[in-house]
């Protein structure tokens, strides 16, 4: 919690932009931090989440990570429906500072590419207008729109999060058949293997981003084994086996405590 305010900070100030919190923040920051102390159990999405918890204290030993889910059945592949000619890069999430979305401009401006597209979905906050307005030609920014129009057409989904406890997009990125680029300070590691449904870069690193993203345009066979791997690991996770493991907890949890 503090850490991720540190880091919005940090940021903030690496690229030119401020940000405040209202007076209520800080207070909300310690009342879940409360909350966390007093709780007889946790339920965190991810490792990357259960790490934080140790953080400020909280014993390893009373969390439990359940990572989320996708119903794959609700998500077209890239062969139900692609028609897509251009080489496309999709992001998916909050367009800000946090969701590392600079970094990935910085990569994509690095690689010069006039002949494919990246396209951010998503609300582009105001900490970052003044990039994405001077970002090359190649860059789209729809807005706040269902993925599923635009992922089964992507050749990779790049998710560059600073943090991020478990976001939903990269796994239904899996879901349609397509290759992730992510960093290692998001929760989906805990279900990817690196070099297999994609690829795990380290946070902040431009040059790394954009030397996944270049290898899965001039590699297009990997881009397809990586894709059919994704769509494979993102079947194991359904959201039942996700409330199954909710459940067996909170069973556990009223056993123990009975």
């Amino acid at each position: 919690m503090e850490r991720c305010d540190e880091r919005l900070r940090t940021e903030a100030d690496r690229w030119g932009t401020t940000v405040k919190h209202g007076r209520f923040h800080e207070q909300r920051v310690e009342r879940r931090k409360r909350t966390l102390k007093q709780a007889d159990h946790i339920i965190a999405i991810s490792e990357f989440v259960k790490k934080s918890y140790a953080e400020i204290g909280i014993d390893s030993d009373d969390v439990t990570v359940a990572p989320l889910g996708v119903d794959v059945d609700n998500y077209p592949t890239s062969s139900d429906q692609s028609s897509n000619d251009t080489f496309s890069a999709v992001y998916v999430g909050s367009v800000n500072l946090l969701k590392g979305v600079p970094y990935l401009l910085q990569a994509w401006e690095h690689l010069g590419w006039n002949d494919a597209t990246l396209t951010l979905c998503g609300d582009v906050s105001d900490t970052i207008h003044h990039l994405v307005n001077s970002a090359p030609d190649t860059v789209e920014t729809p807005g706040f729109v269902d993925p599923r129009d635009y992922l089964p057409d992507a050749d990779v989904f790049v998710f560059p999060s600073l943090s991020d406890g478990f976001a939903k997009a990269p796994l239904e990125a899996m879901a349609t058949g397509t290759p992730v680029v992510v960093t290692s300070n998001t929760g989906i590691i805990d279900i990817m293997t690196d070099g297999e449904e994609g690829f795990i870069v380290p946070p902040g690193n431009t040059d790394a981003l954009a030397d996944k993203v270049a290898y899965l345009r001039n590699n297009p066979e990997e881009q397809k084994r990586m894709g059919r791997l994704a769509l494979k690991t993102a079947a194991a996770y359904p959201w039942k086996r996700h409330c199954r493991q909710v459940k067996d907890v909170l069973t556990k949890v009223s056993e123990d405590s009975a």
